[in-house]
């Protein structure tokens, strides 16, 4: 001081130096869930860093999301809670909601044990979420994750074409095909599975690997296609069945989406596969007679194929 008192700093009560980190380095954050693909249900996770984390009292803070209704415009957002659902915000920062953070602060979900809900998202309605983190010394990621979303509760519908008549007689029919679409255009049809039944037999199905008949003791017996290539409509063929003489049979269809939507009404065909030719007879005519007078010819015709 102006005295030229001097401060004695090995005085017991400032043998303490006073510590501080200075930190500018910006967290960072990634959107893992929801995928960009349709899902039935909706997931909201991701990960995040911070690249000085071996420092006392740095790391990550927290990770806030906002989740955006795109179909209502660009300012609808969830507010967090059923009750308050969706609303309008222009200056798009006042619904930044918690999430959870992993104890070593490298992942973070909502909602998590924060006390919020997810949104009640609709089918085929295009949504997204935004992340930021936020580190401890304060610092907020300048640039935000995004991730686009849809989510997709609509099942898929198909359609025999061939055979297009139920309870009908054939004497050939190489293979059977329809087609098969999403009606919400939000998944493409991924798969699509066939069950073919000898109900003459019983629990009889066709399987297409052994080129057989297979007995299956009571269960269904779906066969997977793979002729298709995946899309909002397709078109789809078993490829050939070795059909049996006289028996009757049935074929039923499903499909799913890629989002794992399951039709849940199957449409069916039941025919009949009579490839044996009738046969007739002339019963009151003698071949190689000679006849002054014949009112009628008559005779029996018969089918020995009877499904």
């Amino acid at each position: 001081d102006e005295s030229t008192n001097e401060e004695d700093i090995t005085s017991p009560s400032l043998k303490n130096p006073t510590t501080f980190y200075y930190d500018l380095t910006l967290p960072t954050q990634t959107v893992t869930n929801p995928p960009t693909a349709p899902q039935q249900a909706i997931t909201i996770d991701g990960t995040c860093g911070d690249t000085i984390t071996n420092y006392f009292a740095t790391g990550i803070n927290e990770i806030e999301i906002k989740i955006r209704d795109l179909s209502l415009g660009q300012a609808t957002y969830w507010t967090g809670t059923v009750a308050g659902d969706w609303t309008e915000d222009a200056t798009h920062d006042a619904y930044w909601l918690a999430t959870t953070l992993s104890n070593d602060a490298t992942a973070w979900w909502y909602p998590g044990d924060t006390g919020l809900d997810l949104p009640d998202c609709d089918s085929d309605t295009e949504y997204d979420v935004i992340a930021r983190a936020k580190d401890e010394a304060g610092n907020y990621a300048i640039v935000y994750s995004t991730r686009v979303f849809k989510k997709d509760t609509s099942a898929p519908d198909s359609e025999i074409v061939k055979p297009g008549t139920d309870d009908r007689y054939y004497k050939g029919m190489s293979t059977i095909s329809g087609t098969a679409i999403d009606p919400s255009s939000t998944s493409n049809v991924d798969r699509v599975d066939v069950a073919i039944h000898d109900l003459t037999l019983g629990a009889t199905y066709w399987d297409p690997m052994t080129k057989d008949w297979l007995e299956t003791g009571g269960t269904t017996s779906w066969i997977t296609l793979d002729d298709f290539t995946p899309g909002v409509s397709i078109e789809w063929s078993t490829g050939a069945v070795n059909w049996v003489d006289g028996h009757k049979f049935q074929v039923r269809i499903k499909a799913y989406d890629a989002a794992g939507n399951e039709q849940t009404t199957y449409p069916l065909r039941d025919i009949y596969y009579d490839a044996s030719a009738p046969t007739t007879t002339v019963t009151n005519v003698t071949n190689g007679n000679v006849y002054s007078s014949l009112p009628t010819v008559s005779g029996r015709a018969g089918d020995n194929a009877l499904p």
